[in-house]
């Protein structure tokens, strides 16, 4: 990992969280560890992930076979959740995932469309499918068709948005499975049928969620 790129990357992490009131009291409020560890385990984890053009090296705790027929899996803000995306790709899945969009809802700013271009190309890199909340048939038809899904279901509370990874799992008849990736000893861990609480417990500078969701999300 260039850790000579943390300290920039926590500069900016600074600038666009810390220097924010509401943002600054989310993060009081989520996390039990104090606020300058959490944003330096942040930036780790950031720079992490996006220093990895590919998933490997990593290693798969548990087992992806009840994936393979079609699953949804769902997780949190935690750790290095980016990668997991690459990870089933490499493994040989199909994955889809679900993203916002800055530029919607009357937002027209140019920033927002320029944000939504340039995650929508580091997302959808080698054949991840990215899809955006106003299309919920053609994820229920990539589901049905054999396809993991993967969401988070943190947003104004850790489990807030679960109900709909529970209700799409059941619509479309596949497992609902929870998952996490981390960093161990400079490796990437995709953990699978994982407890989260329990993870969070253990680590909880590796959870970063400061924001309260969007109304159309929630």
């Amino acid at each position: 990992m260039p850790v000579l790129s943390v300290p920039w990357v926590l500069s900016v992490i600074y600038v666009l969280y810390w220097l924010n009131r509401q943002r600054r009291m989310l993060l009081k409020e989520r996390s039990p560890v104090s606020p300058e560890r959490c944003l330096y385990a942040l930036a780790r984890n950031l720079v992490f992930m996006l220093s990895r053009s590919r998933a490997a090296p990593f290693v798969v705790k548990g087992s992806l076979q009840p994936a393979g027929s079609g699953a949804v899996m769902y997780s949190v803000h935690y750790g290095i959740w980016e990668m997991m995306p690459q990870v089933l790709r490499t493994a040989g899945f199909r994955i889809g995932i679900i993203t916002n969009q800055y530029g919607h809802g009357g937002n027209n700013h140019p920033l927002a469309a320029w944000a939504d271009r340039l995650l929508r190309r580091w997302r959808s890199r080698n054949g991840v499918i990215v899809f955006y909340q106003n299309n919920p048939r053609a994820i229920v038809e990539f589901v049905r068709n054999g396809g993991v899904f993967a969401m988070l279901v943190d947003g104004s509370s850790f489990f807030s948005k679960f109900h709909k990874a529970q209700k799409l799992a059941a619509v479309c008849h596949v497992p609902l499975i929870p998952f996490a990736m981390y960093r161990r000893d400079g490796r990437g861990v995709l953990d699978i049928n994982c407890d989260l609480e329990t993870l969070i417990a253990r680590r909880p500078h590796d959870y970063a969620w400061f924001y309260r969701s969007r109304r159309a999300a929630a």
